[in-house]
């Protein structure tokens, strides 16, 4: 499914009526960052969201749900810097955490890297390990499949960090992107 044209007008209607230009031109460089923004906020969300949860060891639901969480997380905070079918923009990671501690840059390396082994790709991964296990008995085999799972709950306090610089980059982008077409248009811009 995709978004009709239709059900894009009904969404945009109420903003429309109060008066609001959709995408005017003057703006347009502006929405391959507005894109991007909420990438980073999705990020953040999604590792405040892990923080906050309960582990349940044995609960399979709340394993689906915190792998699914971070699974999310990893993508999200990833789609920012990875550029793929004519996404216009992408984050540059020298240029994000080029004045960020050490620990920061390097924890935002270690989700790329989970990114890559764990949630995007097919891939061997330290948080996974698949296990076959078999009883052999008299007249027939026992098999059980055993998958061991971890989270790295430890580290989810510098994630949030991680995901902070790009956010904050963002906002600064698009503030000097914003300061030059109110420049341009003789007009100060206000966020709703």
């Amino acid at each position: 499914m995709t978004i009709s044209q239709e059900d894009l007008e009904e969404h945009l209607k109420s903003v429309v009526e109060e008066g609001f230009e959709i995408n005017p031109p003057d703006f347009a460089q502006l929405g391959g960052w507005n894109d991007i923004l909420l990438q980073t906020m999705m990020a953040k969300h999604f590792i405040k969201r892990l923080r906050s949860m309960d582990i349940k060891l044995g609960d399979v639901e709340n394993v689906f749900d915190q792998a699914g969480t971070f699974a999310a997380f990893l993508v999200t905070h990833g789609k920012c810097f990875n550029s793929a079918g004519g996404h216009k923009i992408s984050l540059d990671r020298e240029d994000v955490f080029k004045d960020a501690d050490v620990d920061v840059a390097s924890s935002h390396a270690r989700i790329m890297d989970l990114r890559n082994t764990y949630a995007a790709h097919n891939s061997s991964s330290e948080l996974v390990v698949n296990t076959i296990a078999i009883k052999r008995k008299e007249n027939d085999i026992v098999l059980r499949r055993i998958t061991t799972r971890a989270i790295p709950v430890n580290e989810f306090e510098i994630f949030g960090k991680a995901v902070a610089a790009p956010e904050l980059y963002v906002v600064i982008r698009m503030n000097r992107i914003l300061h030059k077409i109110g420049t341009k248009l003789g007009k100060q811009i206000m966020l709703d």
